[in-house]
């Protein structure tokens, strides 16, 4: 790789003293590797620059004989391979550092080797790994205390879940590591996670809301000063005007990204947008632009080893070859992406190989092999199910029903073939008829499939944003909405409503004393203990942080003092994680009744609800109070 050879050049040419130098720089191993730990979270440096400090730290390791030293610097050095997309290097380097870290009882080394091999696994299509490593992560995160390296494994699971488009779990991940990444001071990570989020968003077809989370993350990188994620960002932007088929706006947003690349000498950057660029130059007809573009690029990603990029750009120089009129080269170039298509992941990956197959075929006229490459290939199109795609099957076929009708007429010249020709028109018309009637049932269930996948994608969306994140129980927006409709109801005269606000007590000695790792899991046994107390017509949800609406739902004031102690006791009689038996819990409890004179909106009787809340903590906590002039 030509980055890799003016590394190598330069540790070669001034590494004979740089090294000496450094060597006295240092006294411990700790030394050391606090200076690699802050060179791994600076954001100021890009990783281009970076290396070049690791392979220095990594020989000053080897000189001095720190073993566990040189295994850190070895490790940055992949996770650097890895960010700039240096997929079979990154691979090439981390193979022996599995055997090496066996000497060490160090379990955030081994997490780092796994989170590198999960991206490289995905990166190469090794699927059946990543799964196994995902599922890894997952168990060993719960030991993590350490937020940022607990935000890292949930990017590392989310991203493997984003290639096969399991869009719902990464969402989730996503927000997990964004709220680890907001106990830490790094706001590159918290931008990162915005850049992720905008991809989902562009790919479940969602552009304005990925445009917001672009944007968010364009913020923070100028925040950082972290130019190497603004030009990732500004190609994400450019990507998601593809996307859209604003193919002019994706040309310019590609610019700004490369020229940011070239100016931090990131190849993989500038290879990105040239790629992303020529593209958008194939869909606009500008093909010989595309296809210098396209050959700019192709040796630098097979070198890189992304799979998914080598398989687009021959496909891509085929289509362009082909609006060039240049059917052999578009075959050519065609093969040359056949070993990466039992790899790919997304159907409609495999689906732009076959239609451009069958593109070539009916520009050269052979539209019966043309409609054969499309019709033997349906489950590829089914599974993608572009309507224009649809377009194509249509006319191919005219094309080859035309065909069969100059044979016919030819045939028809001579009378003494008359009666067989008429014979074999009629088979041919029931085949073509047969398989028109086939294709159309097929088309209809492929309608029906996607569109109940697509109701039940939204259904899916629309119970995620309701649900707490953290708990499964009811969120802010759920209880409100459930506050809401009783609240309309209490104004009719229709029932009685009463709403409860609780707060743990002394939550944040919990959190200091057992961690948060604790706390979490108090919140979650708490919401457990209201599905357990409370009645099927009450409703209740969190509120925020370790506070609770709960909405009950026509009950005499007496029995909610009841309630409120089933709450205590269910709540102490779980078994919480991180907390030991004798711990008791308690919490407070404000009430307001609703009261025709008071309370305009739900807002007054929350509001009253927070001041019984608050005289019920002045008087000692532990305790519910009511709503009164008092409070």
């Amino acid at each position: 790789m030509r980055r890799s050879f003016y590394l190598a050049l330069a540790i070669a040419v001034f590494g004979g003293f740089e090294v000496k130098g450094q060597d006295a720089k240092y006294s411990t191993p700790d030394d050391l590797i606090s200076e690699l730990r802050a060179l791994a979270e600076d954001t100021t440096q890009t990783p281009i620059e970076k290396r070049l400090s690791v392979a220095q730290l990594k020989a000053t390791s080897i000189n001095k004989k720190w073993q566990y030293a040189e295994l850190l610097a070895s490790i940055l050095d992949v996770e650097l391979e890895v960010s700039l997309d240096n997929t079979n290097e990154a691979n090439r380097k981390l193979k022996p550092l599995y055997e090496a870290a066996k000497s060490f009882e160090d379990p955030e080394v081994h997490l780092r080797l796994d989170m590198s091999q999960i991206r490289i696994d995905a990166a190469l299509g090794n699927f059946k790994s990543v799964k196994v490593l995902r599922q890894k992560l997952l168990e060993d995160v719960i030991e993590i205390t350490k937020p940022s390296i607990k935000g890292d494994v949930f990017v590392a699971v989310a991203e493997s879940q984003y290639m096969i488009a399991e869009y719902a779990d990464a969402i989730q991940n996503y927000r997990f590591a964004y709220q680890a990444y907001a106990e830490t001071n790094n706001d590159s990570d918290k931008a990162f996670v915005k850049l992720a989020l905008g991809n989902v968003n562009t790919d479940i077809g969602n552009p304005t809301k990925a445009m917001t989370y672009f944007s968010e993350a364009l913020k923070a990188t100028n925040a950082a000063g972290d130019q190497f994620l603004k030009s990732v960002v500004l190609y994400n932007i450019g990507n998601t005007h593809f996307q859209q088929g604003e193919y002019e706006l994706t040309i310019n947003s590609l610019s700004l990204a490369k020229s940011i690349s070239k100016e931090i000498n990131d190849e993989i950057g500038i290879a990105w947008a040239v790629k992303r660029q020529a593209d958008a130059h194939k869909e606009l007809g500008q093909w010989q632009f595309a296809i210098d573009g396209y050959n700019q690029v192709v040796d630098l990603f097979a070198e890189t080893g992304s799979l998914l990029n080598q398989f687009d750009i021959h496909v891509g120089l085929a289509a362009s070859y082909l609006g060039q009129g240049k059917f052999d080269k578009a075959l050519e170039s065609l093969r040359k992406s056949e070993p990466f298509l039992d790899k790919l992941q997304e159907a409609s990956d495999r689906d732009e190989y076959f239609l451009t197959l069958a593109d070539i075929h009916a520009a050269k006229g052979e539209f019966k092999l043309a409609f054969e490459v499309i019709s033997n290939n349906y489950d590829n199109l089914k599974n993608a199910f572009y309507l224009d795609r649809q377009r194509d099957i249509e006319k191919y076929r005219i094309q080859f029903d035309s065909e069969l009708t100059d044979e016919q007429n030819q045939m028809l010249l001579s009378e003494n073939q008359l009666k067989n020709l008429e014979i074999q028109t009629k088979q041919e018309q029931t085949k073509t008829l047969l398989l028109i009637s086939i294709l159309v049932l097929m088309l209809l269930l492929v309608v029906g499939f996607l569109l109940f996948k697509q109701v039940k994608n939204r259904d899916l969306f629309k119970a995620l944003a309701l649900k707490d994140y953290l708990t499964g129980s009811p969120n802010r927006r759920a209880v409100l909405d459930s506050l809401s409709l009783k609240f309309e109801q209490a104004e009719q005269g229709s029932t009685e409503l009463i709403v409860g606000l609780i707060d743990f007590d002394n939550f944040k000695q919990l959190n200091d004393k057992y961690g948060h790792a604790a706390g979490d899991k108090a919140l979650q046994a708490f919401s457990d203990t209201c599905n357990q107390v409370l009645r099927k017509q009450d409703s209740f949800g969190r509120y925020g942080g370790e506070e609770w609406l709960i909405v009950f739902d026509d009950i005499e004031f007496g029995k909610v003092f009841d309630v409120f102690e089933r709450l205590r006791h269910f709540l102490n009689e779980h078994e919480i994680e991180g907390v030991p038996s004798t711990h008791q819990f308690t919490f407070s409890m404000g009430l307001a009744k609703y009261d025709a004179s008071l309370d305009d909106n739900m807002e007054s009787l929350i509001k009253r609800a927070d001041q019984s809340l608050y005289l019920a903590k002045s008087e000692g906590r532990d305790r519910a109070v009511e709503w009164s002039e008092q409070a």
